[in-house]
């Protein structure tokens, strides 16, 4: 007999399958983690603060583990990345100046005991067009040095438990040889 675990944040849902002996004694579904993407439709109008209740609700849920999609995305209007945490790299996302609601989430996960997945940047532009510019725009120098700098400032923190690499290449692409896979697999593991 299958169980289902439901992982919820937002307009995401997903549903993973495991067995039914994982399902906790009450026979509830146990919510255990969340997927959140830090774009400012998701989160318009919250503060730091109010984003550091949202992970008070998510341990109140029972969720174990927040993963933030990306800490950084491609801005079509300044066509460059823009960022979620302050840093020395790229600006911040509109709205997002003179805060960091990065640090926000994962301290309030500390407090509260829940673990962080942090992701770092998106694929730029519509990641379907132009493939060789986009990849040498994700793997370029600013992004590399924006990938170490989050990742030196968490390196002590026991709450993150992983990266997350959110390249999203278009599989439609990849398997249409419309876009190189080796050059996929090779940017990602830079």
């Amino acid at each position: 007999m299958s169980g289902f675990r439901i992982i919820v944040y937002g307009i995401i849902l997903t549903v993973a399958w495991h067995t039914a002996a994982a399902q906790p004694a009450t026979g509830r579904v146990q919510i255990d983690g969340g997927f959140w993407q830090p774009n400012s439709g998701m989160v318009e109008g919250f503060t730091d603060e109010s984003l550091a209740q949202e992970v008070e609700y998510f341990g109140d849920l029972g969720m174990e583990t927040i993963i933030l999609h990306y800490a950084g995305r491609w801005d079509e209007s300044r066509d460059s990345y823009v960022s979620y945490w302050p840093n020395s790299v790229f600006p911040m996302a509109e709205g997002f100046e003179g805060r960091d609601p990065l640090g926000a989430v994962v301290d309030a996960a500390e407090k509260r005991g829940l673990k962080v997945v942090i992701g770092g940047l998106l694929m730029p532009r519509p990641r379907w067009e132009g493939w060789e510019e986009n990849i040498a725009v994700w793997t370029s120098r600013e992004a590399m040095d924006f990938r170490r700098e989050i990742l030196q400032r968490y390196a002590d923190r026991s709450v993150v438990v992983g990266w997350y690499t959110p390249n999203e290449y278009n599989p439609y692409r990849l398997a249409a040889n419309e876009c190189d896979p080796e050059m996929a697999i090779e940017a990602t593991r830079r």
